[in-house]
């Protein structure tokens, strides 16, 4: 098998202590891997009879055991190379370390993930959403010492949108290491050859994105939400954090969007706006669909909010007293914390749900992003009234990991949305009908702008465009688009970090 193979190639080079000795018998065990996974993926690739069978005969003895030794091969080379990258970028994240071992730890650590993520992705292309690949290889084969579960692994741990991210943020990060590696290359030929491979490697994964990439994520998707259980998503946002400090030296810490920009759209803001937004390498909500992940509500700040609403004769009527005043009154713990500035001095414009739970933020942190737009609705300020009210009653509740849409509870960013503007008596609201994805009921922010995108221009709309800000990955920066750029947005691919 080719742990024996590969661990037998470095054990010359294996030695009792430290890094050095580490990265030596790493980069010896990759260039013995090298010559196996061509082989592996030429297999793959040539495999033309097997792969057109898919759905329309069952598969003979022959071809099961084909399959079964193809995948075999797969998932041994997987996990050899699964465990080079884990202690490589477990060690990667030491920031005690001199810049220098860090990154001969990411250029390990990176060519055995991206070797990793090509085959993986290779094989998934064939085999995922094919009924008989698919009930072959969960089964496991005892033959082959593969368990039952190693193709859900696979799925899970290559075609999900965190590993597309890893992919190419750790693209650039070992571009930046480049020059710091020259030296070590130049001593080092087998980590050298090792490294050389990489950009094949991801260019390589990135054609297999790009030609089958929707089709893989969204058969890998129904299989998790199908699945019925939190293994699904839990540990997908358990892990958000630990991603969300691996990618932020990417850009150091940098979105598309400028604080110039940031603050133009500020004053493009109105009281009850609805905003989406995304940032490509601080993924929230991605147990969601779409280009869009995230949803909030724009409150304003405190004197915004007054002008807007205090002022307005039907809603003073409504409620019998100045609005803000009102809402002082009925939730003194959510307009505490809105009318307190933030840690930076900032005002509260924006109420949402994140990891945290329904909090207020300052428009300067929510949109320190890479996308980001206002919807408008068509509602009299009264009615915006009751809205932000329905917010506010939110305030402190934790964020629903559990995307459970049929309770209060607990909320995700486009429930508070949804139900904040849901009609009913007295109030006629914004409709946002519930869609079922794998049996739930829910409602992603991309499917608000889908929606809006459906019907503007129809006697059904009932959000009119704000403003949008677009980012740009090949330039690093943002700019405002229109609303004919905007409404297309829904249809982006939701892994367009991979963007050159």
């Amino acid at each position: 098998m080719v742990w024996a193979a590969v661990w037998l190639a470095s054990a010359a080079v294996c030695a009792a202590g430290g890094d050095d000795d580490r990265f030596r018998s790493d980069a010896a065990r990759l260039v013995a891997l090298d010559p196996l996974v061509d082989q592996t993926l030429t297999e793959i690739e040539t495999s033309d009879a097997l792969w057109r069978k898919r759905n329309r005969a069952p598969l003979t003895l022959d071809e099961r055991g084909a399959v079964q030794r193809l995948f075999a091969a797969v998932f041994d080379e997987v996990r050899t190379l699964e465990s080079i990258s884990r202690y490589h970028f477990g060690r990667e994240g030491d920031r005690k370390l001199p810049v220098a071992q860090i990154a001969h730890h990411h250029a390990i650590g990176y060519a055995a993930y991206a070797k990793n993520i090509h085959v993986a992705l290779a094989f998934v292309e064939h085999t995922a959403g094919v009924d008989q690949f698919e009930k072959l290889l969960d089964e496991g084969s005892p033959e082959f010492l593969v368990p039952s579960g190693a193709y859900a692994d696979l799925k899970w741990n290559s075609v999900h949108l965190l590993d597309v991210i890893r992919l190419f943020t750790g693209l650039r990060t070992y571009r930046r290491y480049n020059p710091t590696l020259a030296p070590v290359f130049a001593e080092d030929p087998p980590l050298a050859t090792v490294c050389r491979g990489v950009e094949c490697d991801v260019l390589a994964a990135q054609s297999l994105l790009q030609h089958q990439g929707p089709g893989m994520f969204a058969t890998n998707g129904m299989d998790i939400l199908g699945d019925g259980t939190k293994e699904g998503t839990l540990p997908i946002q358990a892990g958000i954090s630990e991603w969300a400090g691996d990618t932020r030296t990417i850009r150091n810490d940098r979105a598309l969007v400028s604080l110039e920009q940031a603050r133009e759209a500020i004053q493009k803001g109105k009281t009850g706006d609805i905003i989406v937004e995304r940032r490509n390498w601080f993924i929230s909500n991605i147990a969601l669909p779409g280009f869009w992940p995230h949803s909030a509500i724009w409150v304003g700040s405190v004197p915004e909010m007054s002008a807007m609403l205090d002022a307005d004769a039907e809603t003073l009527k409504a409620y019998g007293r100045p609005f803000t005043q009102r809402l002082r009154e009925e939730f003194p713990a959510a307009w505490a914390a809105y009318a307190e500035p933030d840690e930076k001095g900032r005002a509260c414009r924006v109420i949402e749900a994140v990891s945290e739970g329904v909090i207020f933020s300052a428009a300067e942190h929510t949109l320190a992003c890479d996308y980001a737009a206002a919807m408008r609705p068509r509602l009299r300020p009264a009615e915006i009234a009751r809205a932000i009210e329905t917010a506010f009653s939110h305030f402190g509740k934790p964020y629903d990991f559990d995307f459970d849409f049929f309770t209060d509870r607990a909320l995700v960013c486009s429930e508070l949305v949804c139900k904040s503007y849901e009609p009913r008596a007295g109030f006629r609201g914004i409709p946002m009908e519930l869609e079922t994805v794998a049996g739930r009921q829910t409602l992603s922010p991309n499917t608000i702008v889908q929606r809006f995108d459906r019907d503007a221009g129809t006697t059904a709309q009932t959000l009119d465009f704000a403003w949008f800000l677009d980012g740009q990955e090949k330039t690093g920066t943002a700019s405002f688009r229109d609303e004919a750029t905007f409404r297309a947005t829904h249809k982006r691919l939701k892994w367009d970090v991979a963007q050159p």
